[in-house]
């Protein structure tokens, strides 16, 4: 088992004047396998989803928390999750090299409920059953996760986030959106704790 503590390169970047140590979460340094501390989750509220306009900012931000910007070539699929208070939390899903991947993850881990995501109020969403494994709240310190999208595409991640298995690397989720989107479940996707829907309540 490795300690996260460990996997920090002591490489600084800086967000919005805010020094965050680089994590290095490549599959060869961190591994979800045979590890006592991995638990499963999925994201099971809602996603409504829309369609980007060229040149579009799109800032992935928990509210206090920024976590990456993406400037829209035009195109893209926009995830936007409802958190508490109001606040939306946008984001263009990307692959390791940075190519946006939304279609392929709508198809293979979503269901459409209704809409149009080429419309002004776009489609809503829902996500299918399967679970990942996830190292919860295992950021112990602001962290960066460096080039997570493709080059010069780093996500930002506050403590008490949590990493969650993604292909050739862990990513994150900050403390805010899992709390607020994602539930603990077992490794078939069934829902083991409803302790954000009684938090919501």
């Amino acid at each position: 088992m490795v300690d996260i503590n460990s996997l920090y390169t002591g490489e600084i970047i800086q967000e919005a004047g805010k020094d965050y140590e680089v994590l290095d979460t490549s599959r060869e340094k961190i591994s979800f396998d045979n590890n006592p501390n991995v638990k499963f989750g999925k994201k099971t509220t809602p996603t409504q989803v829309r369609i980007a306009k060229p040149g579009e900012i799109i800032v992935t931000s928990q509210g206090k928390e920024n976590e990456s910007t993406y400037t829209a070539t035009g195109g893209e699929i926009v995830f936007i999750n409802q958190l508490a208070g109001g606040v939306k939390d946008e984001f263009v899903p990307r692959d390791n090299n940075g190519k946006s991947n939304g279609d392929d993850i709508l198809a293979e881990k979503y269901d459409l409920i209704g809409g149009d995501r080429n419309s002004a109020e776009g489609a809503v969403y829902i996500p299918k059953g399967a679970a990942v494994k996830i190292l919860h709240e295992a950021v112990t310190k602001p962290a960066c996760i460096k080039d997570a999208w493709g080059l010069g595409q780093h996500q930002f991640l506050e403590t008490g986030a949590t990493l969650r298995e993604n292909g050739a690397r862990a990513t994150g989720i900050n403390k805010t959106a899992f709390d607020q989107t994602w539930d603990f479940t077992d490794a078939a996707g069934r829902v083991l704790s409803i302790r954000r829907v009684q938090a919501q309540r």
